[in-house]
């Protein structure tokens, strides 16, 4: 004996009948065709009896759960996205850099040519007062010598010159001698000069110099490197590989988001 019950596809009409999508608030990342995938829907579960009586809060539930579900669905987009060799079991792709950082410095030298001129303009204030504090030992001997000859001269009356008439010589006068002091004379003691002694104005000083400069170079080199290593490396066969190859392809992302639909909202029983 045959009984009523509520199936997808009698919901889905139902609400269309009123102008609303059952499958409306369910979002799908980008890569996946709805229209492909809810025809998938009520293709395979269409007739199976659905878990809720409510066709507004299936459509509720629908919505939850394609953002439950959306993670799962763009990662499975992406991996059939990618593009590469089935027969090949060797694909690396390599990058790295290096870089050299160098300071040099070239014909470097520092010239420096000076020149320049002094002006002083400076006055000297002498205010010093010397104190004498000296005893003198004398350890002289003195030796005379003294010869004196003294000689006059008288004219006759008849004579045109003069005759000598008288001489003397003295010896030991004061007159015309020759003293000799021999031995040493000795100053002890000390002399002070107190006071000061002020200059007054100013110096200049111009200088003149010219540098010169040492050239440098700081230089930063960057060596970027890429490689990429591809094909068989022989571990295994490429008849191998071209069978796990076909097992993926068989892979059908409508029907595996369709298994995940059917096990959550229909209750699959054949009669």
């Amino acid at each position: 004996m045959s009984h009523s019950k509520l199936t997808l596809i009698g919901m889905a009409s139902y609400l269309a009948s009123e102008g609303i999508d059952l499958f409306g608030d369910m979002t799908l990342p980008e890569g996946i065709d709805k229209d492909l995938l809810v025809n998938t829907f009520l293709q395979r579960g269409g007739e199976f009896e659905v878990i809720y009586s409510d066709p507004y809060f299936l459509k509720t539930q629908i919505g939850y759960w394609s953002r439950k579900c959306e993670r799962t669905f763009t990662k499975w987009v992406y991996v059939m996205d990618q593009d590469y060799e089935p027969l090949y079991n060797l694909d690396v792709f390599e990058e790295w850099s290096e870089e050299h950082n160098s300071l040099k410095n070239f014909n470097g030298s520092i010239a420096r040519i000076g020149g320049g001129k002094d002006t002083n303009n400076l006055t000297q204030t002498n205010d010093l007062t010397r104190t004498d504090d000296l005893t003198r030992t004398d350890d002289l001997t003195t030796a005379t010598n003294t010869d004196v000859t003294t000689e006059n001269t008288r004219s006759a009356m008849d004579a045109a010159t003069y005759q000598p008439y008288t001489k003397e010589q003295v010896t030991g006068s004061d007159n015309d001698n020759t003293v000799t002091n021999t031995g040493t004379v000795e100053n002890t003691g000390t002399v002070k000069d107190t006071g000061t002694v002020k200059n007054t104005g100013d110096v200049t000083r111009e200088d003149h110099e010219t540098v010169g400069t040492v050239n440098s170079e700081d230089s930063k080199l960057t060596d970027s490197h890429t490689s990429h290593r591809f094909g068989n490396q022989g571990i295994t066969m490429s008849q191998q590989m071209y069978t796990e190859e076909l097992k993926v392809q068989r892979w059908n992302l409508y029907d595996n988001i369709t298994d995940l639909f059917l096990q959550e909202f229909v209750i699959p029983i054949y009669e």
